[in-house]
C-alpha cells in the first residue's frame, strides 16, 4: 500500500524558519509585533512638547526630570492599581500624567477618564494640554479622527479609545461609563 505524501504547512509566523524562507525581511518586519515600551521609554521616543505648552518645546527628554520616569512606569506595572504622588507644586507630575495618557492611547488603549476639580478646568486642560499633546506627537496624531464631532470640549474619540473628561460634583461625568483608566 502506498501512503499519501503530505507535506507540512509552513508556520506563517515571522519567528518560524519557514517564514524566514518564504517572507522577505520587510514582510517579516511588517507582521512582527511592535516593541513593547514603558511609558518613560515611549515618552522619550514619541512625545513632542508643543510650543506654548512648555517652556522647552520639542522632543521630550527624561533626563530633564528623571524622577518622573519611575512614576510613569509604575502606571503600567502588573498588580499596581493606584499611584499616590506626594510632591511639591510645579515639578512636572502633570507632564508625566499626560505622557502616560499618550502611552495608553498609542500602546495600551482603553477608555480613560481624566478627572479635574471643576468643569472649566476640564475644558481648559482638554483645549490647552490634551489637544496639543495629540496634535504635536505623530504617534498620537495618527489616532485622531478627521471628524470634527469626535473632538468635543471634554471628550475626544480616537481610533483606539475614547478619552473622557470629568469633574468633581458631576456624577454623570464620573459614573456613566465603563472606564479602564482613571486619572485624577
Amino acid at each position: 500500500m502506498i501512503e499519501p505524501s503530505v507535506s507540512p504547512v509552513p508556520d506563517p509566523s515571522p519567528q518560524s524558519e519557514a517564514a524566514e524562507a518564504h517572507w522577505s525581511e520587510s514582510e517579516q518586519r511588517a507582521w512582527s509585533w511592535p516593541d513593547r515600551l514603558t511609558p518613560s521609554q515611549w515618552s522619550a521616543v514619541h512625545r513632542v512638547l508643543a510650543p506654548g505648552t512648555s517652556p522647552e518645546p520639542g522632543p521630550f527628554n527624561n533626563d530633564r526630570t528623571p524622577y518622573l520616569a519611575g512614576i510613569m512606569d509604575a502606571a503600567v506595572e502588573e498588580g499596581i492599581e493606584e499611584i499616590t504622588v506626594v510632591k511639591a507644586t510645579q515639578i512636572g507630575v502633570s507632564l508625566a500624567l499626560h505622557n502616560v495618557i499618550g502611552f495608553c492611547i498609542d500602546q495600551d488603549p482603553g477608555p480613560a477618564l481624566l478627572v479635574l476639580p471643576v468643569e472649566q478646568a476640564c475644558k481648559e486642560v482638554f483645549a490647552e494640554k490634551i489637544k496639543p499633546l495629540l496634535e504635536s506627537s505623530p504617534a498620537l496624531k495618527r489616532h485622531m479622527s478627521s471628524r470634527k464631532w469626535d473632538t468635543k470640549t471634554h471628550t475626544i474619540v480616537l481610533d483606539s479609545m475614547t478619552l473622557f473628561g470629568g469633574w468633581a460634583g458631576s456624577p454623570s461625568t464620573l459614573a456613566a461609563r465603563q472606564i479602564r483608566y482613571v486619572f485624577l
